[in-house]
């Protein structure tokens, strides 16, 4: 049994996966944020995450950032990832933009893809599968 209780909902095309951490990590898409647990090596999220699958949603999720007291954003590298930044830095919450760490990517998927990740010998078990 998960020693923390995780909720996923679904709403609007937006994806909230709370712990009830005072940290939230903000994505763009889906595979972002399935690329941020490969990199980290982890099968549960630590803290908050929110999945806008596009930055037109960050209006519907406006009050559940704002229930948090430190983001960290893992948006796209253009011009939209840009704005929708400097939208939610005016939300009046601490905001760590991470983007730098995958500058010369479009997104935290292509640095993943460029990337070689080891896998986590705990989650990759040595049995084979039977076809």
């Amino acid at each position: 049994m998960l020693s923390v209780i995780v909720k996923l909902l679904q709403t609007n095309k937006k994806v909230m996966i709370q712990s009830g951490s005072p940290i939230c990590l903000l994505f763009e898409g889906f595979i972002d944020m399935l690329s941020y647990l490969t990199l980290k090596n982890v099968g549960k999220p630590p803290v908050d995450i929110l999945v806008l699958n596009s930055v037109n949603n960050l209006n519907k999720a406006t009050d559940f950032l704002g229930s948090h007291e430190k983001i960290d954003s893992f948006l796209d590298n253009d011009e939209a990832g840009n704005r929708t930044l400097a939208l939610v830095k005016k939300l009046g919450i601490e905001v760590n933009d991470y983007s730098s760490f995958y500058r010369n990517n479009k997104d935290l998927n292509e640095y993943l893809c460029k990337t070689k990740v080891e896998p986590k010998a705990s989650i990759i078990k040595s049995k084979r599968m039977r076809m």
